[in-house]
Parts: structure tokens; C-alpha cells; sequence
């Protein structure tokens, strides 16, 4: 199994984990939507990058080669525009306000993504902010 298809495999059993915590309160159907956007489906950003990298680079699409993310090196950037520490946040404040489960389950979610993330890619630690993405433009590797 390749290191990706182990930390997708991860982000789904950490999803379907949080889907069955907050289905009492949220409802199964409302939670799998929630924890499953916030929580695996957040990958598809990856889609994103991998656009631009085809684009630059006059290619097709191929599964094997999106899977294994090689195109950030040979890109030099990295956007994912979701994976973002501020967005944890941003999701917080209706909760933390309103009282809103459903934007604390998927505060949750985006925060055990990224934290997958963080400990997998062992990148540096600032680099799912999208503040500190920006003043890099964007540079993989900052």
C-alpha cells in the first residue's frame, strides 16, 4: 500500500470515527455529510493543484500520477487553499457563538485532517496556514 492510499485510508477511518461521535446530536446522515466534507473529501483541493501542474505542463489526467503528489515538487507550489489552519478557526466562531454542532463537527473534522496531515507529510508547521502560504506565494517547501 502506498503512503497515500495509507494516510487516505486514514483520514476516512479518522471521518467515519467523528461521523459516529456526533451522530446522536447531528443525525447519521447530516454527520457523514459533514465529517466526510470536512474530513476526507477536503483532498479534493489537491484537484486544484494538480490542474495547474497539467496545465504547465501539457499532460492528462492520470490517477497514478495525482495519487502520489509528485506534481507539488515539480510545480514548486502548493496551494490546497482548504488545508488551512484559519479555516479551523473560522468554523469555530459560529459554534463558539451560536452554539452550532454542526460547524464544531466540522472544525473537528478539517482539524484531525490536518493534523494527519501534518504528522504524515512531516512538513513545517505553518505550512496549512494560509496566511503564511500566501506572504510564500505559495513556494512547496517554505
Amino acid at each position: 500500500m502506498t503512503e497515500t492510499l495509507r494516510n487516505e485510508l486514514l483520514h476516512f477511518l479518522v471521518s467515519f470515527a467523528l461521523t459516529i461521535a456526533f451522530s446522536s446530536q447531528l443525525g447519521f446522515i447530516t454527520s457523514f455529510g459533514i465529517c466526510f466534507s470536512f474530513g476526507f473529501f477536503l483532498d479534493l483541493d489537491h484537484l486544484f493543484d494538480y490542474g495547474l501542474y497539467l496545465k504547465n505542463h501539457q499532460k492528462h489526467f492520470n490517477i497514478k500520477d495525482f495519487l502520489s503528489g509528485k506534481h507539488f515538487a515539480k510545480t514548486h507550489k502548493i496551494f490546497v487553499l482548504l488545508h488551512s489552519w484559519e479555516l479551523v478557526i473560522f468554523l469555530w466562531i459560529p459554534y463558539l457563538y451560536f452554539g452550532e454542532i454542526a460547524f464544531w463537527a466540522a472544525s473537528l473534522a478539517l482539524f484531525s485532517h490536518l493534523v494527519v496531515d501534518q504528522v504524515t507529510n512531516k512538513v513545517y508547521l505553518l505550512s496549512y496556514s494560509l496566511l503564511y502560504r500566501l506572504r510564500t506565494n505559495f513556494k512547496h517547501n517554505c
